[in-house]
This record gives structure tokens, C-alpha cells and sequence, in this order.
């Protein structure tokens, strides 16, 4: 949705979540991300369910790494998937030691 609204100049790359947010007519004219997120379900990708178990074994990983809550939760998620490779564009899992970071630029 970011990329489709950067490509077609309804935002600048400066701050485009807020900028969207702010701005839900930009929304309305989105087209090209929602045919991208209806393939996730044809792509060799595993969707797992938001438990409250795990939601709760993020707060070790928060207190340990000084992750916002939703970061916590995808790398409880990792460990109890036993993954270490991540693609993200989100520079708060850099200092994560053996996480290996693989950024959209590194594709």
C-alpha cells in the first residue's frame, strides 16, 4: 500500500504511514496493493494464529530487547517457528544477534 502510493506520487517518502493514516482519500484511490495481497494465499507462506500464548511469551522478548509489541510478537513467533531470517524494512530488529536481516534493497 506505501509503495503503491509512493509510485503513483500520492505521498512522499517522508513518514508515508503517518501520511496515509492522516490521509484516507489516498486510500480510496489504492488499487495495485490489494491484488498483491490476495496472492499472499497462492505464495508458499505460512499464516499462523495471533494465540495468547504467544502474545504472552513477547513480553520476555520486549523486557530483553526493547521491542515495541508487535515487533515482540513476530520474533516469539520466529523462535517458535525456529526461524532466524527475516525481511523487513524496519531497522528496530538490527541490534538482534541471531536474527539474519535481509532488507527489500537486499532482494
Amino acid at each position: 500500500m506505501i509503495a503503491e502510493a509512493i509510485e503513483k506520487d500520492h505521498i512522499s517518502e517522508k513518514n508515508p504511514v503517518r501520511k496515509l493514516r492522516q490521509n484516507p482519500e489516498i486510500i480510496k484511490k489504492l488499487s495495485t496493493y490489494i491484488r498483491d495481497v490476495e496472492k499472499i494465499g497462492e505464495m508458499n507462506i505460512k499464516i499462523i494464529a495471533l494465540k495468547n500464548e504467544l502474545i504472552k511469551r513477547s513480553t520476555n522478548i520486549r523486557q530483553s530487547e526493547g521491542l515495541l509489541t508487535n515487533d515482540s510478537i513476530v520474533i516469539a513467533a520466529m523462535k517458535d517457528l525456529g526461524l532466524s531470517n527475516l525481511v523487513t524494512n524496519d531497522n528496530d530488529f538490527d541490534h538482534i544477534k541471531w536474527l539474519r536481516i535481509y532488507k527489500p534493497a537486499d532482494l
